[in-house]
């Protein structure tokens, strides 16, 4: 489960020309760390309350 604390919409659009978004979301632990929605675009980012460390969506859709 995450919470969403952040959605900004980016310049970049998915292959139906729907605007993707730049989001920021609070997980507890990286375990926590939900499969990115369709509509998340790279650079989107996880904090991680736990180890206060930080997650970026990268291009392959995948938390690095």
């Amino acid at each position: 489960m995450y919470t969403m604390i952040e959605r900004e919409s980016s310049c970049n659009a998915d292959e139906n020309g729907k605007v993707l978004q730049r989001v920021v979301i609070l997980v507890d632990t990286a375990d926590d760390l939900p499969e990115p929605d369709a509509s998340w675009d790279a650079g989107s980012y996880a904090v991680i309350a736990e180890t206060h460390k930080y997650k970026v969506l990268n291009s392959e859709r995948e938390w690095v």
